[in-house]
Parts: structure tokens; sequence; C-alpha cells
């Protein structure tokens, strides 16, 4: 099938009298599809740089001849499976508490029917962190944004137009007792469109639309409760049990347009859910050291549940609903710095059923990392299980020894067979290192058995990897 391939793979760092100031890679090739009497191309060019005229520079640029590249010329797994292309190009600068933004970009997803193809040419986003105004209790943040949007979903709703953003906010916080914090909170939002969505949304009009509305809400935290335990026990001085309720309402009103006509990019553009209260209740244990007067949190255990006043948050048979959300109880024990256990459940309340399990344990230790997590899903109106998976993850890596390894080990409990293996190896040289891994994946419409190595160079960098593809099952 292939007669001839061409293959461009560079690296580049740029300093500045022994201060790297920008690093990046190029990689390109090309391939002469014989079958079909045509070349078929791929490259992929990252840049980043530290300062340019005060801005951080990001460049990250991808694009192929046809979404069958991967198929015909890649047979790694995530190449089978990647159904979008993303490119940008993305200056930052920060000013005190402000930040600019300015980006370009393009992203195109495959799908079976047609692409999907969104550019921002550009987009321009000034956020503003939480300030005090004046040195008072009262402070105020800012996310605003402008863009030019290109889109092409297919068929005929394709085209170009403008928005415009702005949410500034204010909070404020009550003086309060050291048990009680009380921080409201107000702010609104108007967003501008020079286009809008067709009654069927399969097509834009030429008619601008806005979208505007008041946020407000209120964060409670307390009354907590301590108790300061001073019997010295397994290393620490002394403990302090903590008790700290939390609730964090939000409310939302005032949307003046059909928000179905309002076109959808990203978040900006959804509707945020409204009247809606998150209920916390967290026991935390912080024990000091005896051998420092710093301390560290021991445990915690959380149960967190959300009510929504305006639409139903949890389903049942036969048509029973719910305004509260499932109960949330997770659970964090750290005895060591270097030791970790996180348990989490979620409970519907409506149906007396679980919605989902998850138990992980990991450890740190001068040779390397353990992590093990199980993981179960359920059905909350049938209460059967849906999936359960167990994973395991593996790393040898001794500080000043040149030899590391790893093993990731991911098995489906539901249907009884492993569903991905990685294998990891490398050896640290004075001047060089190299690194193999191995995977076999057997998840997603193309299971597969791979490899890739890699050696890097002092001085000089990467080379290009040695890959290929030992054949699906």
């Amino acid at each position: 099938m292939l007669a001839q391939s061409f293959d461009v793979s560079l690296r580049h760092l740029r300093d500045d009298g022994g201060c790297v100031i920008a690093v990046g890679r190029s990689l390109a090739y090309a391939i002469w599809d014989e079958a079909n009497a045509e070349w078929q191309w791929r490259y992929n060019l990252a840049h980043n740089q530290g300062d340019l005229l005060g801005f951080r520079l990001l460049v990250e640029l991808e694009n192929l001849s046809d979404v069958d590249f991967f198929q015909d010329f890649d047979r790694t797994f995530e190449a089978n499976t990647r159904r979008s292309l993303y490119s940008q190009i993305y200056l930052t600068r920060s000013h005190g508490p402000a930040t600019l933004n300015l980006r370009a970009d393009r992203r195109t997803t495959f799908l079976t029917t047609s692409d999907v193809e969104l550019m921002q040419l550009p987009e321009a986003e000034l956020r503003v962190r939480s300030t005090s105004i004046s040195g008072t209790r009262l402070y105020w943040d800012l996310v605003s944004s402008m863009n030019y949007f290109n889109v092409d979903r297919g068929g005929s709703l394709q085209g170009q137009y403008a928005r415009a953003d702005v949410f500034p906010t204010l909070s404020y916080s009550l003086p309060s007792p050291l048990w009680l914090s009380v921080t409201p909170r107000l702010g609104a939002r108007g967003t501008y469109y020079t286009k809008r969505y067709a009654d069927d949304r399969l097509s834009f009009e030429d008619e601008p639309i806005s979208r505007t509305y008041a946020a407000g809400g209120v964060d409670i935290v307390g009354p907590s409760v301590s108790r300061v335990f001073t019997k010295p026990r397994w290393g620490y001085s002394r403990f302090k049990h903590l008790i700290e309720p939390r609730i964090e309402y939000a409310y939302l009103q005032g949307l003046n347009e059909d928000t179905t006509e309002i076109p959808i990019a990203d978040e900006v553009d959804s509707t945020p859910l409204d009247n809606r209260v998150r209920i916390s209740l967290a026991n935390r244990v912080f024990g000091r050291s005896e051998k420092s007067l710093s301390s560290s949190e021991l445990g915690s255990f959380e149960l967190i549940q959300e009510y929504s006043f305006s639409r139903p948050l949890s389903y049942g048979a036969d048509g029973k609903t719910s305004g509260w959300g499932p109960l949330v109880g997770s659970l964090r024990i750290t005895p060591a710095p270097a030791i970790g256990i996180d348990a989490r459940v979620s409970y519907d309340l409506l149906n007396d059923n679980l919605v989902s399990t998850s138990l992980t344990g990991s450890s740190r230790n001068p040779l390397g990392s353990l992590n093990l997590t199980w993981y179960a899903g359920f059905n909350p109106i049938s209460g059967d299980r849906v999936s359960s998976q167990v994973r395991t993850l593996v790393n040898f890596l001794k500080p000043g020894f040149p030899l590391s390894a790893g093993v990731h080990i991911a098995y489906d409990v539901e249907k009884s067979e492993i569903q991905q293996q990685r294998y990891q190896i490398g050896w640290q040289g004075s001047c060089w290192s190299i690194a193999a891994e191995y995977r076999d994946l057997a998840i997603g419409l193309y299971p597969t058995r791979d490899f890739r190595i890699v050696i890097e160079l002092k001085g000089v960098g990467g080379l290009p990897e040695i890959r290929g593809s030992l054949g699906g099952r």
C-alpha cells in the first residue's frame, strides 16, 4: 500500500545567558498512499516561550490530510480512538489581580456523518480575581470576554458570529465571630450575540440576541466547634477535632430571552442551575507532630447533599422525582504523610439504592509508590451493579539509582477481564537516558498491543520515538 514516506522531527531550545526562555518541538511526515494515488500527511508543532513582550506564549498546532490517516497508518490505541484535533496560539499576561488572555484556536471533531469545526479568531478575555475594595470587607471580581466564532456543525448550521460577555461579582464578608463565616454575593451577567439559532436549531439567523440575568447567593461556614486533646500519642503532641457545617446557596433570576436560541460554543453560553442549595457537614482531625510545630490533617469525614427548589435532581420508577440529589459520603485517612486512604459512596435516597462507590489506597516510600483503586457504579432505580473496576499502579523510582520501572493494570470485575496492561522500564545514564513501554489495551473498537522506545541525549533532547504495533487481540 505504501510506496514511500517522508518524516521530519525537530526539537528546539532557546536560551539567553544560560537561562532557557523558549522550548518546542516539531513533527511532520508524509506518506504516499499507493492505493488512492495521493499523499497522506500530518504535522504537529509545539512552542512554549516564557516572555514575549511581557506575555507568555504557547503554540500548539496540529493537522492532517484525513481522519483515516490514524486508522490506515497509525495503529496505536490513542490514534485509533482520537476523534478530534486541537490547535491554538495563546498569549497571557498578569498585572496585579488582573489577567489578560488572548487566544486563537481551532477544534475539529470527526463524527460519523460529518465533521464539526469551531474556530475562535480571536478571543480576548480579561479576568480579575477577588480583590478588596479600598481595604474593606467588600470584594469584587470579574470575568469578561470578546469572541469571534467561525462555526461549521454540518449541513446549514455554519457561519460566523461575535459574542461579548461581562460578569462582575460583589461579595461581602459579614463581621462575625471566628467560628462563623457568612459571605453573601451578588453578580450580574450580560451576553450579546450577533446571531441566533433558528427555531429548528439547524441554522443561524442574522438577528442579534442577548441574555442577561442576576445571580446571587450566600456561603455560610459554621457554626464551627472544635476540641483540642493534649495527650501525646502516635508521635503527635496534640490533636484537634473540628466539626464544620457549610451551606452554599445560589439563585438566578431575570433570564430575558428563550435560551434555546442562544448559540452554544463553550461554558459561557450554558445556563447555570438556579435556586439550589448545597449542604455539607465535615469532621476533620488534625495532629501536631512532636518533632515540629507544624500540624497536618490526619483524617476527615464529610456528608454532602444538594437540593434544588426549581427542578428534580433524582428520578425514580413510575415518574417519581425528588428535588434532593444523592447523599454523598467522603472519608479520607492520612495516618502518615506518605500514606492515604480515600473512600466515597453516593446513595440515592429516592430509590434507596447506591449510585456509586470507590476506594483508593496510596503509599509512597524511598523506593517508589503504590496506588490501588476500586470503583463500582449502580443503576439507582434497580440497584443492579452496572460497572466495577480495579486499578493497580506500581512505580519503582529511587533517587540516585539509574533503573526505574512501572506497572499499571486495570481489571474489569463485571466482565472478568483485564482491560489494560502497561509496563515501563527506564535507565538513566550520565549523559543519556532510555525508556521503553509496552501496552496491551482491550478497550474500545481497536484492541491493540504496542511498544514505544524513547532515547534522550543531554544537551540535545529526545530523539525520534521508536514505536510499533504488535497487532490486536
